[in-house]
């Protein structure tokens, strides 16, 4: 733990460095939010937590206690080891780490100790009463802070590791080498089972403009600190090394151990990592594999279909099968979740011109019948290998099948159903009517997924929830988040640009779709305390994925938390405001060929804030630069800002530039930013602002 820990804070690659300099979130002001205990926040809030005193003093002689025997407790340990011992000034960055047989040895009076329901006398003894409030279910714990000491008693190592993370958020260091810890009860458990992120895995060897295997790590402990418990690895095909199938694989990608190194760090922070398998990479270069009509090619079927990634592989080709159970046998070894996605819903679209049992190993066979028994036997293979099979619903739902025509009618053929989680995206377009067969819209506003698979059999439901704020997801909103259901995933697609998972509102997803899973309504949906709470998760986020340490990152969240409203909180923890251009954007895109071109942008500065000791200019551009043509001025002053790929052919929000504040101007006249550019193309500027500071710039 402690060598893996080092390596997050190690320096970023080119791409990390695109980070913010600044926090940039605009915080909402008031009363205390739910999930508050004390004086503190706490993310995801806790189903019940009181303060019971004042504070529990900590230096770098405490000591972490576990029982001998319990790999899961030492991940636990290690993570308050080296996060309080880092932030105490420890010995080696750590404090010491005592098994409980010994503990009569140890010098100092007040321990943290951990333990489960199957290991850990001490912690259970500390935590006295609260013990009887450990609820049974997996992730569970409760967490007493006394007089005396810490005690995190947890239903298994993973209630453990969870109460490990809300205690950092009770610490608070003071002066050197010293800290102290709310004292607090709480009785904490998850609400739903399943709390997942769908991503990829980053490159063996990154390209320039993509994620580093440390930036990857960082997002894995984003994740495990909102207490996310499975990453969907999307594009297993090609981003999951596969030992007899290697030709299916990415340039420059992951080598096994590499895999195995990281699906081992996701284990110690207690997520599953769990494959899929993704239809539109198996006949890539396999293309004897795909369904064609007897005497057509490949070439003349890939012009009558509208998008060659869906075409039909032959599900009655032995080669399609064995294709398909080495390609999941490969990537099952690498990935130990304890899931495995077969969505299915990359078959059989005929909006796509899919058309299956018109080969001739398919002729005159029922299409219907034909992928009840694909699903049956994929889900057989991974139910063989002892894990938990996720089968895309969209094709099992009349309603949706705009894309699909019959295969609904498979719902009830598909084997095992009992032991099959179905994952559910479609219920808002249902609702919606997003659907049309033969221009009838397809309609059902009181449509519920959940009940409706399990009235036909199904283990559960997985919901894929793309909105911030359950944007297009009424089925949670109306019961407002407590949705009767095995749990939730959000989706990011941008497979290698994490970078712009802020710009793309992934980091705002992540923050709400993990508070509702874990504590649903607490605070309340929609609330401004529920806002500002994901605000506090939003900042955390962010310092996590530029290699803080979680204490470091709490500490960013608390600024961000309790600034007052429009404050910016940057970094270093100074505070500042932000103001930007009223003007329309500037679209330097589309004039003639060579011409000079040139726009402007106007920022009005109160005088108020005439004083700053830094100040930054944030655009946001499209296509800047590319040809290293464009020029940049802040009231007749070059702004050196460097070119990016991430703003090839979108928009992108740079990172903070500092500008020397002697250029400003405070008051009525504005501050003229002048762009130009003289090329065979051009960029578009978005939006413009100017960040003051109070504090001098790092």
């Amino acid at each position: 733990m402690g060598s893996s820990g080092k390596s997050t804070r190690r320096c970023r690659s080119a791409v990390g460095n695109l980070c913010s300099a600044l926090v940039v979130l605009v915080c909402a002001g008031g009363a205390d939010a739910a999930g508050q205990v004390g004086r503190l926040p706490v993310f995801p809030a806790p189903v019940a937590a009181e303060a019971t005193g004042g504070a529990l003093a900590v230096d770098a002689r405490t000591a972490v206690v576990v029982p001998a025997g319990d790999e899961g407790l030492r991940w636990a340990a290690g993570l308050l080891s080296e996060e309080l011992g880092q932030a105490l000034g420890a010995r080696e960055g750590r404090l010491d780490i005592v098994a409980e047989k010994t503990l009569g040895a140890h010098g100092s009076e007040r321990h943290i100790m951990l333990g489960t329901t199957e290991n850990g006398r001490l912690a259970r003894e500390a935590a006295g009463d609260l013990v009887k409030r450990l609820a049974e279910k997996r992730g569970a714990y409760v967490l007493r802070v006394g007089p005396a000491g810490v005690a995190i008693y947890g239903r298994d190592a993973a209630g453990a590791f969870y109460g490990a993370l809300t205690l950092l958020q009770f610490f608070t260091p003071s002066e050197a080498g010293k800290g102290e810890v709310l004292q607090m009860s709480v009785a904490d458990c998850p609400y739903h089972f399943y709390r997942g992120m769908r991503s990829t895995l980053p490159r063996g060897k990154p390209r320039e403009g993509e994620i580093s295997h440390a930036y990857y790590r960082d997002l894995l402990r984003l994740m495990a600190f909102c207490r996310l418990n499975h990453v969907w690895v999307q594009g297993c095909s090609w981003c999951v090394p596969m030992r007899r199938h290697p030709e299916c694989s990415w340039a420059d990608g992951l080598t096994i151990e590499q895999a195995r190194e990281i699906a081992a760090f996701a284990a110690r922070h207690f997520l599953s990592m769990d494959g899929s398998l993704d239809w539109q990479w198996v006949y890539y270069g396999h293309k004897h594999l795909a369904e064609l009509r007897d005497g057509e090619t490949w070439e003349a079927m890939t012009k009558a279909v509208r998008k060659a990634s869906r075409v039909n592989v032959c599900p009655s080709n032995p080669a399609t099968w064995q294709m398909l159970f080495e390609t999941m046998e490969d990537q099952m070894d690498v990935l130990a979740g304890d899931h495995y996605a077969v969505s299915l819903d990359e078959m059989y679209q005929e909006y796509h011109g899919s058309r299956w049992a018109a080969c001739v190993r398919c002729k005159g066979r029922d299409p219907v019948e034909l992928w009840a028994a694909m699903a049956s036997r994929l889900c057989g293979k991974v139910l063989e290998r002892g894990k938990v099979p996720i089968l895309g619903g969209g094709m099992l739902m009349r309603e949706h099948q705009g894309w699909y025509k019959g295969i609904h009618q498979a719902i009830d053929r598909v084997a095992r159903r009992e032991e099959i989680v179905v994952y559910n995206w479609s219920e808002g377009h249902i609702r919606r009517g997003a659907m049309r067969v033969n221009g009838v819209r397809l309609q059902v506003p009181d449509f519920r997924a959940t009940p409706f698979f399990r009235s036909h059999g199904y283990k559960d439901v997985v919901h894929l929830f793309a909105g911030s704020r359950w944007q297009g997801r009424p089925e949670m909103r109306e019961v407002r988040g407590k949705l009767d259901c095995y749990g939730g995933f959000v989706s990011y697609y941008h497979a290698m640009d994490y970078e712009l998972m802020k710009q793309k509102g992934t980091l705002a997803r992540l923050a709400f779709t993990a508070q509702h899973l874990w504590s649903p309504d607490v605070p309340a949906m929609d609330s401004r305390d529920d806002e500002r709470a994901c605000r506090y998760a939003e900042a955390m986020a962010e310092a996590i994925l530029r290699g803080r340490s979680y204490v470091e990152a709490i500490g960013q969240a608390r600024r961000v938390w309790a600034a007052p409203k429009d404050t910016l909180v940057l970094e270093s923890g100074a505070l500042g405001r932000s103001f930007e251009s009223k003007d329309p954007q500037v679209n330097l895109l589309g004039n003639a060929r060579g011409d000079r071109t040139e726009g402007f942008m106007r920022v009005v500065l109160p005088v108020e804030e005439a004083n700053p000791a830094s100040a930054y200019l944030v655009l946001t551009l499209n296509d800047w630069d590319q040809r290293g043509e464009g020029e940049i001025t802040l009231n007749g002053h070059r702004v050196a800002l460097p070119t990016s790929r991430l703003s090839n052919g979108r928009d992108y929000r740079f990172p903070p530039v500092a500008v020397p504040v002697e250029w400003l101007k405070f008051g009525p006249e504005p501050n003229v930013l002048r762009f130009v550019y003289t090329a065979t193309a051009g960029f578009i500027v978005r939006k413009a602002q100017i960040l003051i500071a109070d504090a001098p710039a790092k």
